[in-house]
C-alpha cells in the first residue's frame, strides 16, 4: 500500500514538472484566441468580403440550348423534324447599378469588421456562466 502510494506521488511529482507557468496576460491572449464568438466573428468579416469581391464582378453571360417539336414517331428524322436554337445572353447594368452594389458590399464589410472589433467589449472577456463573479470578471479585464 505504501509502495503504491510511493509510485502515485512519483508520478503525480513527475507530471507537474510538464506544466509550463502561464502568466495573465498568456491566459486572455490565449482565451481571446480560441472564443467561439470572436472566431465567427472573423468568419462573418470574411464572408463580407468575399460578397465584396463578388458584387465587383460583372455578370457571368448565360448559353442557352433549347430543342423544340421532338416527336416520339418511328419515323422522325431529328436533324430534319427537330428545331434546335442556341442563343446568348448577356446582362448590361446601367443606372449605376453595379457601382451601388458594390458600395453596399463595402459598407457591409466595414459593418462586420466593426462589429468584430467591437465584440470582446460588449459581452466582457469572462462569459457570464463561467462561475467567476462579475466583480473579479471585471478586475481582471481591466488590471
Amino acid at each position: 500500500m505504501v509502495l503504491r502510494l510511493a509510485c502515485a506521488f512519483m508520478a503525480l511529482n513527475v507530471l507537474s514538472f510538464a506544466q509550463v507557468p502561464l502568466s495573465l496576460a498568456d491566459a486572455v491572449d490565449r482565451a481571446q484566441v480560441q472564443r467561439v464568438e470572436l472566431r465567427a466573428a472573423a468568419q462573418r468579416v470574411q464572408a463580407a468580403e468575399g460578397l465584396g469581391n463578388q458584387a465587383a464582378l460583372l455578370p457571368n453571360p448565360r448559353l442557352f440550348l433549347q430543342s423544340e417539336n421532338i416527336r416520339s414517331s418511328s419515323n422522325f428524322d431529328y436533324s430534319q423534324d427537330a428545331d434546335t436554337f442556341a442563343y446568348l445572353s448577356q446582362v448590361f447594368e446601367t443606372s449605376g447599378r453595379r457601382k451601388n452594389r458594390i458600395n453596399v458590399a463595402n459598407q457591409d464589410t466595414e459593418r462586420r469588421r466593426l462589429e468584430s472589433e467591437q465584440a470582446p467589449s460588449k459581452r466582457g472577456l469572462f462569459p457570464p456562466d463561467c462561475g467567476i463573479p462579475r466583480s473579479q470578471a471585471v478586475r481582471r479585464e481591466i488590471g
